[in-house]
């Protein structure tokens, strides 16, 4: 198959995603948007400024505010359909990176429309109806992805202070951001190298990310007060299997099914992604493997926090999309780590074959509650 078909197979995934936002998208305000949005907004102005950096819940949500200010600027209004539209292009940002990836590992092109099936299938389709999920749950993982890819993917001093910048903008979007700072410090401290020269480079980068790590966390945590969400640790250790099971069942969220299916699909990929480790992905593919650690550790602090209100709530589709994003992100390493099974048709086949099962699944799910 040429080229030219595969990506125009590919570019099928955003434009069915855009065209169904387009659809289903209204301009009016969800749950949390009355507070964080409409009450900041109609705020006096430019007094509401100081209030950027003011807490929601356990979030300091400065991207959000920003886009509205942008959007009211331009607009003369908040608009939410502009808003949700904003928050799901990042979906875009993120596919871009997953390519680049791809193509430094040199997979097929064939897997293209996979990768796009993957990340533009409805499955955490709330993020088409709720401006402040979109922007803050999916944007998040973008500059954190962004971050990651940056630091870990070029040298020089330019490309990692842009990417210091991300991820600071990543905790400022979403508490989850915060996370982006450990991944990365895990993945220097394990690339060891002999060499003194790339010795003296890593002690120098996880001295730079730590040093960042303090003064993003110190600037995050400065008047910050206790939420709900915070109290997940002390019961941990009275249930520690609920918390497990809440973990596994993020993890596996965009497999089809209900609870255990989830949790069946969760604990697949916490065992592949134990192998990533032992067999050295964080020396062969760190970006990836940075992003894969991102991910499992923004659902470990998600289920620490959130384990308590009961498992169903894991199961919410705003949060699926770190189990989609798992998804491309472990394809992405098993693949860089066999490359004469990436090339090989069936394997390919399999592969689309299934992406495209979970794109209609998902599509079909997401039609009943979006009709309401």
């Amino acid at each position: 198959v040429r080229a030219p078909v595969i990506v125009a197979v590919a570019a099928l995934g955003p434009i069915l995603y855009f065209l169904w936002i387009w659809k289903y998208s209204v301009n009016v305000p969800s749950w949390d948007d009355f507070d964080a949005i409409l009450s900041y907004i109609n705020g006096d102005f430019p007094g509401r400024l100081s209030g950027l950096l003011n807490q929601h819940n356990e979030h300091r949500i400065l991207v959000t505010r920003l886009a509205a200010e942008l959007c009211n600027s331009l607009a003369g209004c908040v608009n939410f359909k502009a808003l949700i539209a904003f928050g799901n292009a990042a979906l875009i940002g993120i596919f871009a990176l997953y390519c680049i990836e791809g193509r430094k590992h040199h997979l097929p092109l064939a897997y293209l429309p996979a990768l796009s099936f993957i990340l533009f299938a409805p499955t955490p389709w709330i993020h088409t109806m709720w401006a402040m999920a979109a922007i803050q749950n999916i944007v998040v993982l973008l500059l954190s992805f962004l971050a990651l890819f940056l630091f870990l993917g070029s040298r020089g001093i330019a490309k990692p202070a842009l990417a210091m910048i991300a991820a600071a903008l990543a905790v400022f979007t979403s508490a989850s951001g915060i996370m982006v700072f450990p991944a990365l410090l895990v993945t220097l401290a394990l690339g060891y190298n002999r060499r003194e020269a790339a010795q003296r480079r890593r002690f120098i980068s996880i001295a730079v990310v730590a040093l960042c790590f303090v003064v993003v966390a110190a600037s995050y945590f400065s008047g910050y007060t206790s939420t709900v969400h915070d109290l997940g640790a002390p019961p941990i250790a009275a249930t520690p299997a609920n918390f497990l099971h809440y973990f596994l069942i993020l993890l596996g969220g965009a497999f089809p099914g209900g609870i255990w299916v989830s949790t069946f699909g969760g604990a697949i990929f916490a065992l592949l992604a134990a192998t990533s480790v032992t067999r050295g992905d964080f020396r062969r593919s760190p970006v990836l493997f940075a992003m894969m650690l991102y991910l499992l550790l923004s659902a470990g602090a998600m289920a620490l926090g959130r384990f308590t209100f009961g498992l169903e709530q894991a199961l919410e589709p705003r949060y699926r999309i770190i189990s989609i994003l798992l998804t491309a992100t472990l394809l992405e390493l098993l693949l860089a780590r066999s490359p004469q099974a990436a090339n090989r048709a069936t394997v390919q086949a399999c592969i689309l074959t299934l992406a495209i099962l979970l794109l209609v699944q998902s599509t079909l799910a997401a039609q009943r509650p979006m009709r309401k």
